[in-house]
């Protein structure tokens, strides 16, 4: 169907979309407008990322599963659906010292496992660079925009070069330059508190020296002191590892960092302790440490709890340990809609906690692509179109910020609080509370 511009007219040639950040939104997005014929181009400062070839599983859920739904191809959709890993399906709230508590639910259907696949960072970021060959650009580090008179976005980048496209998609992360010069206003906030991660090889060796609990539920640790500790596993299933061996920049990564890859086809059992600042060792030190001494922080932390904690801490593979600060958005007001827009923790990053991050990326990365196909075919006005789509990004985007951050204060209960019950105020009048004062955002 043939494209129109804002005002009705045809289009000498396709609607070319700029996306800033090879994330999992950006990428996502990228499939999505390549699977409908749009014009896309993608810019990433690294050459090689990392954060893929580390972290975490991620916890795909319904609104993420749809996302992937809607932009990938069929046949990529359903080779990646072949790689779903097993996921715990029981939750567990344990002591210090080993003894079940009983759990509070708060939020049924966020937690329905039939609504839940675990998948690996590593396979995800393959299916998202399927075919993308010529669309991703690697080395080109973001600077500025600006908007031409005749409605077209121009982009710099730190190497001297630009790029020309009709829309621009700030997909940059938490530190996203593309919001700065948007929304100068926007804020996201140091929670203080501070992450620390590891993981452990599910071998046969561990199953029999674990308690099973450990690897066949979700664990979380109910401290007298104030940390939140949770284990899980991600079990991968037998011939279905992964889609492939990993590309030719993970490699250049490895290289780099080498340690970080937990192997893309074994099983593993993942854990997370958090805590304030004030339990914690100050940031210059405690981001210093090297894995051995992250794992000797935390058994330093659990000196005291019942052995089994130490000794799944013993077991982690210190390469994998890692500490990560817990920061949050707060909410914006809406803006005037014009060629620029932004996506995924480039507005409305949050915490850990509920995993929810990488699902709202990608379901904006859907908004987005069904606002274009309503203007496309369906007659919208473009700027009407991405109007709705920020309308429903922000509102979904910051219900899952003021949800991770619910989470995260349940998690912290007892320790010397931020209160962050503000957050779920009006956008643009968010305040946060410290020490009984309360504080403009």
């Amino acid at each position: 169907m043939t494209q129109h511009t804002a005002a009705g007219a045809p289009l000498s040639a396709p609607l070319s979309i700029i996306v800033i950040g090879a994330g999992p939104g950006g990428l996502l997005l990228a499939q999505g407008l390549r699977k409908h014929g749009f014009a896309v181009a993608v810019y990433e400062r690294d050459a090689a990322r990392t954060d893929y070839l580390q972290g975490f599983r991620l916890q795909i859920r319904s609104r993420g599963i749809a996302a992937l739904q809607d932009c990938l191809p069929p046949e990529l959709y359903q080779a990646f659906a072949s790689t779903y890993a097993r996921a715990p399906d029981e939750y567990a709230v344990l002591s210090e010292q080993l003894e079940e508590l009983p759990r509070i639910v708060s939020d049924p259907d966020l937690e329905n496992s039939e609504r839940e696949k675990s998948v690996s960072r590593i396979t995800l970021r393959q299916v998202l660079l399927a075919g993308l060959d010529g669309v991703i650009h690697y080395g080109k580090t973001y600077e500025r925009y600006e908007e031409r008179a005749d409605g077209k976005v121009v982009a710099y980048f730190s190497d001297g070069s630009s790029v020309v496209g009709d829309l621009l998609v700030g997909a940059d992360g938490a530190n996203s330059r593309v919001r700065r010069q948007l929304l100068p206003q926007a804020r996201w906030v140091d929670t203080g508190a501070r992450r620390l991660a590891g993981k452990i090889a599910l071998t046969e060796d561990v199953r029999r020296a674990v308690p099973p609990d450990f690897y066949r539920k979700t664990v979380s640790v109910k401290s007298s002191g104030g940390f939140n500790l949770f284990f899980t596993s991600h079990e991968f299933r037998p011939g279905q590892e992964a889609l492939g061996p990993i590309g030719a920049e993970d490699r250049a990564a490895l290289a780099e960092h080498e340690g970080l890859l937990f192997d893309n086809g074994k099983s593993y059992i993942m854990w997370a302790l958090s805590g304030r600042a004030e339990q914690l060792p100050p940031d210059d030190e405690l981001f210093a440490y090297d894995g051995p001494q992250l794992r000797a922080f935390v058994n330093r932390v659990v000196e005291g709890w019942h052995p089994v904690y130490r000794q799944l801490f013993d077991l982690s593979d210190t390469s994998t340990l890692g500490v990560l600060p817990i920061r949050t958005s707060l909410p914006v007001e809406p803006w005037p809609t014009r060629r620029v827009t932004l996506l995924g923790d480039a507005i409305h990053s949050m915490t850990y906690f509920r995993a929810l991050g990488a699902n709202t990326a990608m379901a904006d990365a859907a908004l987005f692509l069904r606002a274009l196909l309503a203007w496309r075919d369906g007659g919208r006005h473009l700027l009407e179109a991405l109007n709705d789509y920020e309308a429903r990004m922000l509102e979904h985007g910051f219900d899952a910020v003021r949800k991770s951050i619910a989470a995260f204060e349940q998690a912290h209960a007892g320790s010397t609080r931020r209160d962050w019950a503000d957050v779920q105020s009006v956008p643009g009048q968010s305040l946060w509370v410290q020490s009984g004062k309360r504080h403009a955002a």
